[in-house]
């Protein structure tokens, strides 16, 4: 006879995980239907032409925000769905060719989602088990995050050009 042992810890992560996920989604989801990521957005696009960077810088700062940001997210689809079109549009107001914003932000969408321990569909239920801290996670996952962007910031894109994509 098998005999199966849940602790009471690991029961109290999971339903931690799933209180959490639960108002972070709403709260994501009606800051989306208020209009204040549009605000954000229009803001953010102002502030970025005023600036008159040129495209290149403008559209590296645009995706750094646009990534970074994942930390008010609790989860890629809440942010995908909030941002992506607004920072489409602000990108492209801003000069960046249109396919090369449109795929890179696709690509982006992803990258940041070891940024928190809330931010992926299996973060949650690692982090309630208590195999990493929040610190560590918090670190470690802006570390990876930041490593990735820099490689597709630099090497992508220097790819992207040669490959004619801008």
């Amino acid at each position: 006879m098998v005999r199966c042992s849940i602790s009471g810890a690991s029961v109290l992560g999971a339903w931690d995980a799933m209180f959490w996920m639960g108002g972070l989604v709403v709260l994501a989801t009606a800051l989306a239907k208020s209009g204040f990521i549009a605000w954000i957005a229009k803001l953010i696009g102002t502030a970025v032409a005023a600036a008159d960077m040129g495209w290149v810088a403008s559209f590296v700062l645009i995706s750094l925000i646009y990534i970074y940001s994942h930390y008010c997210f609790a989860s890629v689809t809440a942010r995908i769905s909030a941002m992506y079109a607004a920072f489409v549009a602000v990108a492209a107001a801003c000069g960046v060719p249109a396919m090369l914003v449109a795929i890179t932000f696709g690509c982006f969408a992803n990258l940041p989602i070891s940024l928190t321990h809330y931010g992926n569909g299996c973060g949650p239920v690692y982090f309630g088990a208590g195999y990493v801290s929040q610190g560590e996670w918090w670190r470690n996952g802006f570390i990876i995050t930041t490593i990735n962007v820099v490689i597709w910031l630099t090497i992508g894109m220097t790819w992207w050009k040669f490959i004619g994509l801008y």
